[in-house]
Parts: structure tokens; C-alpha cells; sequence
């Protein structure tokens, strides 16, 4: 029988986190390439590892909604939550929703505030 440890569990965690957190960045390059330029890789990079932290603690798990979140993060700003200009943020994300229910619900509300060309 196969018994991993605490210590591999945790090592195989960290592994995968920091997958997710390289392709994670790819897509924000690609996704938002004037954004990532003005704050470079190193900068995106500490924006992104903030901000999957951030997603957790709010709930969202998915891969995709995670990476929603960040969208979200380089559209409206890092602490975009936080930000008396979108009060309803911290009201949906400490709401006890599924996470995917709350990026819907911040989508929604932001969508009406996009320029659109």
C-alpha cells in the first residue's frame, strides 16, 4: 500500500500551485499584454500569486474561476474589492456562495461598466 506523507502531500501541493501560477501568468501576458507590460513579470507574477491566495480565501477554487478573478484583478485593479468604487465586491465575495456563483455575480455587476469600443 502507498502512503504519502504530510511533507509529499504538501511538496505536491506547492508543485502544483506553482503550475497553476506559470500558466496562470501566460494567460495574463496573453490575455492583458499592455497591463503585464506596464508592470512587468516579476510585478504580474507577485500579482498573481496575491491574487490566488486572495481567490482561496474567498472561496473560489476552480481553475477557471480563478483565473477570472485575476482578469478581474488586471481590469479593475489589484485590490479592486476593496475599493469604494465597487462597494457590492466585498459584499459578494463574503457572501457563502459557491465560488463560481461569485465571479458570475462580479461579472455581472462590472460588465455594465466597461467601455466598450
Amino acid at each position: 500500500m502507498l502512503t504519502i506523507r504530510p511533507q509529499q502531500m504538501a511538496a505536491l501541493g506547492a508543485y502544483a500551485r506553482d503550475q497553476f501560477e506559470a500558466n496562470a501568468l501566460r494567460e495574463m501576458m496573453e490575455e492583458w499584454p499592455e497591463e503585464a507590460e506596464r508592470l512587468g513579470e516579476d510585478a504580474l507574477r507577485l500579482q498573481i500569486k496575491a491574487g490566488v491566495t486572495k481567490a482561496m480565501r474567498y472561496g473560489i477554487e476552480a481553475r477557471s474561476d480563478v483565473l477570472d478573478f485575476l482578469s478581474l484583478m488586471m481590469e479593475w485593479g489589484p485590490d479592486f474589492e476593496m475599493s469604494p468604487a465597487y462597494p457590492w465586491a466585498q459584499v459578494i465575495l463574503a457572501a457563502k456562495n459557491p465560488g463560481t456563483l461569485k465571479i458570475q455575480q462580479l461579472e455581472a455587476r462590472f460588465d455594465p461598466l466597461r467601455i466598450l469600443p
